[in-house]
């Protein structure tokens, strides 16, 4: 408590064999709350170590960054909150760097065992202010569901993930094959003959021809000559321009296929094959076996990524070191994350989940019809109803318009976003077909005018934002605080489109991190 703190050493009491069971009958009862900061580092620590898990847990951490949500005025370090709330504390930081250069088996410092316990001294004094605003907040339902999941959280990381390096290893094989034709076939868009030093930066371009005027043979490095970098953006722009004739502002994929995108919706072979070369490269650099010896921990042989529970303002979980969340989306590279011999891999998915909830939280009669038919395709009938179609007359085109406005419309996207989206997804099918400014414009009051439901949801969301300077997620009771300037009508258009999200990406994650804590609690119940 705030008089006394207790701090053991536990790498001592290891090495003398004491008997953790006092200490363990206490962090396992759930009668008793562990408070922490950043308790997850607690969690994975003391059950990595000693082998014991904290039960019932509650992060001043997790409940400060709910609690301000979109309006973080200050870090969320232990000091950073306790000074926001004028809780003095008198803890010197520079002693944490002395803990990260401690020594195994050496004697800890008054100073650091001082620190140690003034790190716990103030949680119980902070966790009673916090729980006071989340009462205000009407947020203790969320705090309660997110220490909930700060469990779930650590075995996710300690557990880790096994990934098949002999697969992982073979897709790599192949991203370089692949990248090396694509390479090849880049070159051949060329002029016979032509000089590609023309398109190298100035100094690398005088080097060379230096280089060549002092050759008295063609016994020279050709490669230092004839070689592009289709990674470099000035590069590939001047290649570009020869091969075209267009000269692209920059070489981002969004503004290649806004400039060479033919009147049919194709895109030139060029550029397809300069795309399709990224994404090869990209595979090999990023996902090849460098990946694998950076991320994979020599003991466990897993990857043990870290995620962070509140890496959205919307409540959705991140990763990172590595991002799990990045890795291609290609089923061959999914399948090199898999279960070691003797355990089962068990995937979920939750199906046009924030779809359902739209129509949930709008009574959208006819989208609850669809989702309660087994055969039912909501974007299939969105875009028949559009359309004045049956479903059967619903082209994959077509398909394509009422996927891209189901989803974009719930984020705010307005006509130039659904045209640009419709005309990626038509690329990616190998659909030729350009939706227009006009067709996106005209599709999308299609849409308000045949959903009125879910149009005037979304709307009563706006309004409420621009009245009370939060978004609000109707399921769960998160909030979102807007901190902008509410006169500026771009800044408050961006609130409005926040205001759209947080009616069903919320409760989404929310959701996950129930099915988490009950998942985990089936596992200890059931000894599996």
């Amino acid at each position: 408590d705030y008089t006394e703190q207790f701090v053991f050493d536990i790498c001592k009491l290891k090495s003398l064999n004491c008997d953790f069971t006092p200490l363990q009958i206490i962090l396992e009862d759930p009668r008793t709350e562990k408070i922490g900061h950043n308790i997850v580092f607690d969690y994975k620590f003391i059950k990595h170590h000693l082998g014991i898990e904290l039960v019932n847990v509650f992060d001043t951490m997790l409940a400060e960054m709910i609690l301000t949500k979109g309006f973080k005025l200050q870090g969320f370090g232990l000091q950073d909150v306790l000074d926001k709330y004028n809780i003095q504390s008198d803890m010197n930081k520079a002693i944490r760097i002395e803990f990260i250069n401690h020594q195994p088996n050496a004697e800890f410092t008054t100073e650091e065992i001082e620190y140690a316990a003034k790190d716990i001294k103030f949680l119980i004094k902070l966790k009673k202010i916090l729980i006071k605003h989340g009462e205000e907040s009407n947020l203790l339902p969320i705090i309660k569901l997110e220490n909930e999941t700060v469990p779930c959280t650590g075995d996710l990381e300690l557990n880790g993930i096994y990934l098949d390096f002999t697969e992982w290893e073979k897709l790599e094989k192949v991203a370089l094959e692949k990248r090396e034709k694509l390479k090849e076939k880049l070159f051949s868009y060329l002029p016979s003959n032509f000089d590609t030093t023309v398109l190298l930066p100035e100094k690398k371009r005088e080097k060379i021809l230096k280089k060549r005027a002092k050759q008295l043979t063609l016994d020279f490095d050709i490669q230092d000559i004839i070689d592009i970098n289709f990674s470099s953006p000035i590069q590939v722009k001047g290649f570009l321009k020869v091969i075209t004739g267009k000269d692209p502002s920059d070489t981002n994929e969004k503004t290649l296929k806004l400039v060479y995108r033919q009147p049919d919706g194709s895109l030139p072979d060029v550029i397809k094959d300069l795309l399709a070369y990224r994404e090869a490269d990209k595979q090999y650099s990023t996902y090849g076996s460098e990946f694998y010896y950076a991320n994979v921990n020599a003991v466990t042989k897993r990857i043990h990524s870290e995620f962070k529970q509140l890496g959205a303002d919307s409540g959705r979980y991140s990763s990172n070191n590595p991002n799990l969340q990045n890795i291609p989306a290609l089923k061959e590279y999914r399948a090199c994350f898999r279960a070691q011999e003797g355990y089962t891999l068990v995937c979920a998915d939750l199906r046009q989940f924030e779809l359902r909830v739209l129509a949930e939280l709008a009574l959208e009669k006819s989208w609850i019809d669809v989702m309660k038919n087994p055969k039912g395709d909501l974007h299939r009938y969105v875009a028949a109803v559009l359309y004045n179609l049956t479903e059967e007359q619903v082209t994959p085109e077509l398909r394509t318009i009422g996927k891209t406005l189901n989803f974009s419309v719930s984020y705010g996207a307005g006509p130039t976003k659904v045209m640009e989206t419709c005309n990626n997804a038509f690329i990616d099918a190998n659909i030729n077909k350009q939706m227009t400014f006009d067709e996106a414009k005209d599709a999308l009051n299609k849409y308000r005018v045949s959903f009125p439901a879910i149009n005037k949801l979304l709307e009563d969301s706006v309004k409420f934002v621009k009245k009370h300077h939060y978004a609000w997620s109707p399921l769960d009771g998160r909030k979102r605080y807007i901190n902008i300037d509410w006169t500026s009508p771009k800044e408050v258009a961006h609130a409005a489109n926040i205001a759209k999200n947080m009616c069903a990406q919320p409760i989404n994650a929310s959701v996950m991190k129930k099915i988490l804590v009950l998942l985990k609690k089936y596992i200890k119940d059931n000894k599996i």
